[in-house]
């Protein structure tokens, strides 16, 4: 897909923030670019992280997923938890597989 098809398409909006645009806007944006977010469609776009997407196609033959037409701006993920639980052996086993899990590389990548 080109960079002018993927920017003439209608779009699903994925907002972590909750406002009305997202990651993606303001890395169109920097190129001078923008895209058409609607409410509803058969045929839209949405683009989403990685991990998203593989479970997103997973055992679907209506979905696929390509990689976009433009530089994407990687995201930083953290983790914050209250320090009174920092050597809580329950929280610190999760807060490691969680940390596991998200630097693990996605298979087929």
């Amino acid at each position: 897909m080109t960079l002018d098809e993927f920017c003439e398409r209608p779009h699903a909006l994925v907002s972590f923030s909750g406002d009305l645009s997202g990651a993606i806007d303001n890395d169109l944006a920097r190129i001078g670019r923008s895209r058409r977010v609607v409410l509803a469609g058969t045929d839209i776009l949405a683009t989403v992280p990685d991990y998203a997407a593989s479970a997103l196609i997973d055992g679907s033959s209506q979905l696929r997923a390509d990689d976009a037409p433009f530089e994407i701006n990687l995201s930083e993920l953290s983790m914050v938890w209250n320090g009174v639980n920092d050597n809580d052996p329950a929280e610190r086993w999760l807060r490691s597989k969680i940390a596991q899990h998200m630097a693990a590389p996605l298979s087929g990548h």
